[in-house]
């Protein structure tokens, strides 16, 4: 997602309006013309970071992009409203392409569920392989196939190793982290975001969406 800034009025920290527009017509590398929405943000932390216009199609860069400068000249290609386990995992992936990337949460922190889930000890996946797995989810289970096949358990568990968090099998099935903490894979996500400068906006609601032709 894109979003153009809405001047003055986010500078002020009261509720503003932003045209976001929808990338999901094509990946993030690619250049398409999209929907657009409009999102009203609600936010006191995340004024300055909101006030944001539309930036150029980017490459891919073999290193992490720097963090973006803050307040009316900042720039994000894309915005992910929520800052849960998906919205931090997709905050990483689109730094890594290069993209410049903010993450929205509406509580004062991110992964709160993250941290109470498995009793705190985050059950990340297990050792069947996609098929077997929707199987047992039964008749509705084949919706889950594209993202499986993106992000599914082995190719999970290498990203997790991939940023310092590693996991084990204890009993032959569940997938957990090495330290049986949801800590450690909080932890590592948000180290993650740092690298690659993708900042958080907490305490920031979003209140509505207008989509227009």
């Amino acid at each position: 997602m894109v979003i153009v800034g809405a001047g003055r009025r986010a500078a002020r920290g009261g509720a503003a309006s932003f045209r976001v527009c929808d990338g999901a017509s094509g990946p993030l590398g690619r250049k398409r013309r999209p929907d657009a929405v409009v999102a009203l943000l609600r936010s006191e932390s995340a004024a300055p970071l909101l006030s944001a216009y539309l930036g150029d199609a980017m490459g891919v860069p073999s290193e992490p992009r720097p963090a973006p400068a803050t307040g009316p000249a900042a720039a994000y290609d894309v915005v992910i409203i929520g800052g849960g386990a998906s919205g931090l995992v997709a905050g990483s992936r689109a730094g890594r392409l290069g993209r410049r990337a903010l993450v929205i949460e509406r509580s004062p922190s991110p992964g709160r569920k993250l941290l109470a889930s498995g009793g705190q000890r985050c059950n990340l996946s297990n050792t069947l392989d996609a098929d077997t797995f929707m199987e047992r989810v039964g008749r509705e289970g084949r919706f889950m196939s594209t993202a499986l096949d993106g992000l599914g358990g082995p190719k999970l568990r290498e990203f997790f190793h991939g940023i310092g968090v590693q996991t084990v099998v204890l009993d032959g099935f569940r997938v957990w982290p090495e330290t049986r903490k949801s800590s450690t894979v909080l932890k590592g996500l948000l180290a993650e975001l740092e690298r690659l400068g993708v900042p958080i906006a907490t305490d920031t609601e979003v209140t509505g969406t207008e989509f227009e032709d």
